[in-house]
């Protein structure tokens, strides 16, 4: 019957089978594409109302996160305050034989206890390891070698106010400590030639992208024509390596810019002397902790974002359906329009979905081809390839970098 044809054709249109002649595939789990086709537009004239809003919802999204960097930068204080955290570090040891002072092997401690300083005592006082996600060790002993001992927080890490290292052997010469801080938002490493235009070292990604924007408002870097763009002067060409850009792309370049931030490091000397058996050195660390002025947290928004979000899905989800009554449409004129001719073709199609079965994946056959690999998409696939590979490679390269320079000092 009709319906049975029907239903057999958009199910294999639906599996990604090419149908009597259709050139392209669908891919499943692939947003839908807003922008309507010529023929859409032919069949609905209200879709132009349609373009229309989602054009216009492109430069309102740009004027929104460019009027909440404006307002970010304008509140003062921020959400986050500086205190001090207080590390007390001790090392400790005692003979393992003490009736055999000839025996070279003491059992030794190394313990890091913390305390947040300034707080009011009405506050809940936070425990030290709160402010870590990544504890790391390293002794070194007298003949060079290396040990390592590593905490690192997960989803049911018990909180505490320190860390003890205990151990029976020979006493180790040094400990370097590294320390991975727990910032809530996350931050990074911002590279040296972006870090010496914006004045900041190591910044979350909403504050980078805060005083990028006060940088370009200040260098009158917007384009006169259309305040969506930006003219990169020569410190941003050689960043981001274009001559100008768009303001909604500004996320994703930064993104790409940004590198892990650096631990904290801390040394600590034993005392190989035996009448200092105990000794403790005092270190001051910097951290954020939430301040009490919440003024700015209608910036988050949280709800309105899960709004826009809900509000997007269920326009992806009409625009899904727009397409698959568009293709039944399409059908069926087909049919009524030759019967005989369709029916044919839609048999020839199954007949050549069976082969491709038979003999594999068809991409494979195609790729033997030299005009294969003509199409634009390879330039592109190509292109994104080398530029993944190079971000890979330049933090690889700083990362070596780093670990080089951390064991000269």
């Amino acid at each position: 019957s009709l319906a049975t044809l029907l239903a057999t054709v958009m199910a294999s249109k639906r599996r990604g089978v090419e149908v009597y002649g259709a050139s392209k595939r669908q891919v499943r789990g692939k947003q839908v594409e807003t922008a309507l086709i010529d023929e859409d537009k032919r069949c609905l004239p209200e879709s132009a109302q349609f373009t229309k809003l989602i054009d216009f919802e492109r430069r309102i999204d740009a004027v929104i996160s460019r009027k909440r960097l404006e307002i970010q930068d304008a509140l003062k204080p921020s959400e986050k305050q500086k205190k001090r955290l207080r590390l007390f570090v001790t090392g400790a040891w005692t003979l393992a034989k003490p009736e055999d002072p000839t025996c070279p092997d003491v059992t030794w401690t190394l313990r890091l206890e913390g305390k947040l300083l300034d707080v009011p005592k009405a506050r809940e006082r936070r425990r030290m390891s709160t402010f870590f996600k990544r504890l790391m060790v390293e002794f070194t002993n007298s003949d060079q070698r290396t040990q390592t001992h590593e905490w690192q927080r997960k989803s049911g890490s018990v909180e505490a106010d320190g860390f003890e290292i205990s151990r029976t052997g020979a006493l180790p010469q040094k400990a370097n400590i590294f320390l991975d801080l727990q910032d809530v938002p996350a931050k990074y490493k911002v590279p040296s030639v972006l870090a010496n235009i914006l004045g900041v070292h190591t910044a979350s990604k909403a504050q980078i992208l805060v005083r990028l924007w006060v940088y370009i408002k200040k260098n009158n870097l917007l384009s006169s024509e259309d305040p969506q763009i930006i003219q990169c002067d020569g410190y941003l060409q050689h960043i981001f390596r274009v001559p100008q850009l768009r303001f909604v792309e500004l996320p994703n370049l930064v993104e790409r810019c940004v590198l892990p931030a650096d631990p904290v490091r801390i040394p600590y000397f034993f005392e190989q002397d035996r009448s200092h058996v105990y000794d403790t050195k005092i270190f001051d660390l910097e951290v954020d902790v939430d301040a009490d002025d919440t003024g700015s947290s209608f910036l988050l928004a949280a709800t309105t974002a899960q709004q826009i979000e809900g509000l997007d899905k269920r326009m992806d989800k009409l625009l899904a359906a727009l397409n698959e009554t568009r293709e039944r449409r399409q059908v069926l004129q087909d049919f009524a329009a030759d019967p005989a001719a369709f029916s044919l073709m839609w048999m020839a199609s199954q007949s050549a979905d069976e082969d491709v079965i038979a003999k594999g994946p068809s991409i494979q056959h195609a790729a033997r081809r030299a005009e294969f690999y003509d199409d634009d998409w390879v330039v592109t696939s190509v292109q994104r390839y080398l530029q993944e590979d190079a971000d890979h490679s330049r933090l690889q390269l700083n990362q070596q970098f780093a670990t080089v320079v951390q064991s000269r000092q």
